[in-house]
Formats: C-alpha cells, structure tokens, sequence
C-alpha cells in the first residue's frame, strides 16, 4: 500500500493544491492480483473549522491521520471480506489515544481513503463493478453491525434493480459566488473560457438542480435568496439549502424558514430539505428536539458535518433530523449502512433519506468513485463543485486525458483543447462507469507524475 500526492491547477495557494491518492495491491489466496486505488480532497477548511488553529497546522494533522490510518490497515492486511477488514480496523484505529483526540471527520476521512481502495481492489479480484459486488454480496458488507436493528434485514433485496446511467447535477451557489455580470470585478474574474456566474452556468450546463449556501445573517440570506430566485425563477430548478453550521442560534434559524416560506411560496415549493444549518456539536443536543421538529414540519433537514461517527445520524433521527449526507470520504460502508437504516424504517416512500453530496471531488478517481456509490443507491441527483475550482483535467498527465476519452465515453468533452466534465441539460452520463470493473474507475493513475506523501510533508514542514 502507498500514497501520494498530485498537485493541479487551481484557484488555491501552492500549499493547498493536493490531491491525496491511495495506491493498493492486493493479492488473494488462489493467486489472483489487482491493484486498488482512492483519492480525495483534504479539504481540511470543512473537515476541520476549530478557528483557534491555523490552516496549515489542520493540514498537517490530517496527512498525520491519513498516516497513522494507512499504519491500522497494514495490520489487517490479511482478511477474508472488505468489509471484515474495515470493521476491524476502524475499531483499532478510533481507540488510538491521538485519534479519540482528534476531529471526528478528520479521523473519517483518513479510513475511507483505504477503506475505497481496498473496495476497489477486491472488485477488481472478483471482476466486477462496485454495484455488482453488492449485489453478489463480494464485499461481504453487514448492515447489522452497524446498526443492530437490522438483523434480518436484506441489504441486497433494498438495492436498486441497477445502478442509475445518469444523475443529475445540483450546481453549488456559494454565499459570494456571483449571479449576474453586474456582480463580477473585471480584477475577480478569471477569464478562462469557462463560465463565471451562475446564468453563465445555467447557460451553458441546462443546470435543473441547484444547492445554494446560507450564511447565518438571516436578513442576508433573505435577501440573497430573493435574487437568487430572481435570477432561476423562469426554469423552476430542485433546490437545496446548505446552512454549513453558520446559525449558532436555532430559533434564528426557525424563523428564517418559516418566513421564506411566507415571503418566496414558489420558492420554498422548490425546496427539498436543508442542510446542517446548526454548528455539528449542537445539532444532535436532544434539547432542540421540538424547535428541530417544528422546522421539519416546513421542509426536512439533514445533517452533514455533524456526521462524524458511525451512529450519528441514528441519533439525528432521535432529535427530529430525516437525513443524511452521503461522501465518500465519511465512508462507503457507513453510508450503506444508513441506506438501510433508511429502508428499514420508512421503506420506499424516503421519510428517511440519504442525499448526496460533495468534498471538492476532482476527476478522475474521487468523482468516478463518487458516482459509483450515489449510482449504486440510485440517489438521483448530486451536489457536485469540483468543476468550478479546477480547469477541466488540466491537473492530469496527457496519458491520464487520453485514457479518460477512451473509457468514459460521453463523460467528459473538448473545449478549446481541453477536456472538462461533459453537463448537458443539468446531468451527467455515467453509463460508461457501470461497464467498468471496480469502483468506477478503469485504468490505474500514474504514480510516475506524483510526489511520495511522506516527501511532500517534510518539504510541507520546512
């Protein structure tokens, strides 16, 4: 097992422009070999938001996690199932004394990026897709060991008849991102060919589903909704809204909803459910049980940062919460396992429900394997931004450009000689990642072109 880092183009700090990939062989005991492989933004800005500690030192104890995670795996290298090997080893590692210190989603992100190579590598032995292997039970995955209520519960018999070919794309708004030309700053503007504000996004892309970011000034966000309404009005888009922890205060919160939906019905009509809205240490604090309550009877809320252990959205559901976020990068198998949580208790008519969401997940590993799982569960549409922050493939090796043109036809297209994510009418075709063996994708990343984690963070520490 190895791991190292890729470095891009992008709107960020030299410092801040890496991509971690795992490296993984696996061999089985008839002999049989393949190679695994995972990767993820460290976005530690997300995982991570104590404001009393520096960006860089939350950086560095992440590649310190991501470290010592690599360490657990290496100790259950040998193991009969994907699943045995994760279940064992995230026990191990959360009860190493600098782990339980450590930020939950932190020490998260660390397991999932083995736990999905070791995903990859064992549907590469069995030769099978990631959806297939659910469905042939190769993973040897355990809903009720996770959640004890789902004994005798068949996770095979809730999955989906296939995996979807396309999904929908809810395009981010962030709280500063701009709307109209009249917002942009000759001097912010990037002027790269590709689109800048959002009607240049809903121009081009058809975008039929949207994520908008709130910021906790609740007149601000009133009125930043309305201009954002002003603007999508006319084609009526799915909307989502991210509250990113900003309202510390919770009744605040409520009475932001409760007069949008006064103030904008056509709007709010639109709105499928919030997201996060509270700080995560106090999200699932029993006390807000019937404020939380009250906001649902308007629209659902789902929790997302505060999704930091294994049973936290379980205990949402005590509080009044209806959903959860999926990312890879809290784990595969946790997100399995709340899929069942959720069909278990409210079947097929999504009282419960997953959504999906995004971690800045580059092309191509972190957004193929994406794609994979939200396929897999038939989330229809997803939260997805890594397009907007990174040229295209630019930060790929012409060998990397060439292989995704070959095995992933329809998804990615030419613009002025580079290749980009191919959205056309607000989705995304992923037919090609349903033909591939393994966790969506095809062919291994050139590890030639990047740097050895453990030499990136001693030049990182001078």
């Amino acid at each position: 097992m190895d791991f190292a880092i890729g470095k891009g183009q992008s709107l960020f700090p030299a410092w801040m422009r890496v991509n971690v990939e795992v490296r993984l062989l696996l061999a089985s005991d008839d002999g049989r070999k393949a190679f695994g492989c995972s990767a993820d933004w460290p976005s530690f800005g997300w995982l991570d938001k104590r404001p009393e500690v520096e960006p860089k030192q939350k950086l560095r104890e992440l590649l310190e996690l991501v470290m010592a995670a690599r360490t657990a795996y290496l100790s259950n290298a040998n193991f009969e199932t994907a699943f045995g090997c994760w279940w064992k080893t995230q026990a191990e590692f959360l009860q190493q004394e600098n782990v339980k210190t450590a930020v939950p989603l932190c020490s998260s992100f660390a397991l999932a990026l083995f736990e999905r190579a070791v995903i990859d590598a064992v549907c590469r032995i069995e030769g099978l897709s990631f959806y297939g292997s659910l469905r042939q039970d190769r993973l040897g995955f355990r809903a009720e060991l996770i959640h004890d209520e789902l004994q005798g519960f068949s996770f095979v018999d809730c999955l989906p008849e296939k995996p979807l070919d396309r999904i929908k794309i809810r395009h981010t708004i962030g709280s500063n991102d701009p709307l109209t030309a009249d917002d942009v700053d000759e001097v912010d503007e990037l002027n790269d060919g590709e689109p800048f504000t959002l009607e240049e996004y809903l121009a081009q892309d058809g975008i039929t589903c949207l994520k908008i970011k709130i910021c906790g000034d609740r007149k601000r966000d009133l009125k930043r909704l309305d201009r954002i309404w002003s603007v999508v009005s006319h084609s009526k888009p799915t909307i989502t809204l991210d509250g990113n922890e900003a309202y510390d205060d919770v009744t605040e919160f409520g009475e932001l909803v409760e007069k949008l939906s006064r103030r904008s019905p056509k709007m709010f009509e639109q709105i499928l459910f919030i997201e996060q809205p509270m700080s995560r240490a106090k999200t699932l604090d029993s006390i807000l049980k019937p404020v939380v309550e009250t906001i649902e009877s308007l629209k659902p809320l789902i929790i997302d940062e505060a999704d930091g252990y294994l049973h936290a959205f379980a205990d949402a559901v005590k509080v009044g919460y209806h959903g959860v976020s999926h990312k890879n990068c809290k784990g595969i198998f946790k997100s399995l396992a709340n899929y069942a949580l959720c069909k278990f208790r409210s079947g097929d008519d999504g009282t419960l429900f997953l959504s999906a969401e995004d971690l800045t997940n580059m092309p191509i590993v972190a957004l193929h394997q994406d794609f994979a799982v939200i396929s897999a569960l038939g989330l229809p549409h997803a939260e997805r931004n890594g397009h907007h922050f990174f040229f295209g493939l630019a930060h790929l090796t012409d060998q990397e450009q060439r292989a995704a043109t070959t095995h992933y036809p329809g998804l990615y297209k030419q613009r002025d000689g580079e290749l980009f994510l191919k959205i056309e009418n607000g989705q995304v075709d992923i037919s090609s990642l349903q033909k591939t063996t393994g966790l969506g994708v095809a062919s291994e990343p050139n590890w030639a072109s990047m740097t050895k984690l453990e030499d990136w963070i001693a030049e990182f520490k001078q």
